[in-house]
């Protein structure tokens, strides 16, 4: 199934051509991010304030990696189009089908937070501690954002978009920019008080919403997709 996806992929000049588009955009960001003013951060409050930025630059990564999670994940069963029926016809569990779309999907995801997330953390100088943080963090969102982009494209697909894009522009697809965002918000204030019970020195409580963190990533890449995949094979040959 991976390998079916690339090759349409391939072939498909209105998908791939997108990719410039990804490289154009963290280029862009990274000069922003580096023509900021951080002059105005004196002494001891520069690093942290670098940093600071650094971690708010995870909600930025997320915008990114759900935006293309919408465009290629959430259109993924969409895009079988009138040739569903060949899919549902397969001997292959639904959950595999999904899994697999999302792994397609997932590795540009990755690549574009990480450039945008950790190479921002090196153009500010951030410390190699926080880089790795901030670099298993968006790891944690992507797997998150994939698992919801995929489930919601399964729930609500649309086998008679003419291509890609009109699907990724539908209300459902709206409706999941929303989720995924809720999602990077809620982790990022869950690690926000982690910060804060840290260094006041409640080191075993700050654990507590670390661990909700990365139990509400984990739970939102595998759960949706289980419950997506039972009503997938419920529509039947016909889509």
């Amino acid at each position: 199934i991976a390998a079916k996806e690339l090759r349409v992929f391939v072939r498909d000049p209105a998908q791939w051509s997108q990719i410039f588009l990804l490289v154009g955009l963290c280029a862009i960001y990274l000069v922003s991010v580096q023509s900021l003013p951080l002059s105005v951060f004196k002494g001891s409050a520069a690093q942290v304030g670098r940093e600071a930025i650094t971690f708010l630059n995870l909600g930025m990564g997320g915008f990114v990696m759900a935006a293309i999670a919408g465009r290629f994940q959430f259109t993924a069963v969409s895009r079988e189009g009138r040739a569903w029926w060949v899919m549902r016809g397969a001997p292959v569990v639904p959950l595999t089908v999904l899994r697999a779309k999302s792994a397609f999907g997932l590795v540009p995801m990755l690549i574009v937070g990480e450039v945008v997330v950790v190479g921002s953390g090196i153009v500010l100088r951030a410390r190699p501690e926080v880089l790795i943080g901030e670099a298993l963090l968006t790891i944690l969102l992507a797997w998150g954002i994939s698992g919801i982009a995929t489930a919601m494209g399964a729930w609500w697909p649309d086998f008679s978009a003419e291509n890609a894009a009109r699907a990724a522009a539908s209300p459902a697809a709206m409706l999941f920019m929303v989720v995924a965002q809720s999602l990077v918000f809620a982790v990022l204030a869950l690690f926000v008080l982690f910060g804060y019970l840290f260094v006041v020195g409640r080191v075993a409580f700050s654990l507590i919403p670390a661990a909700m963190a990365v139990a509400l990533c984990l739970f939102a890449g595998s759960w949706p997709q289980r419950r997506a995949a039972a009503s997938l094979w419920a529509r039947g040959l016909g889509g």
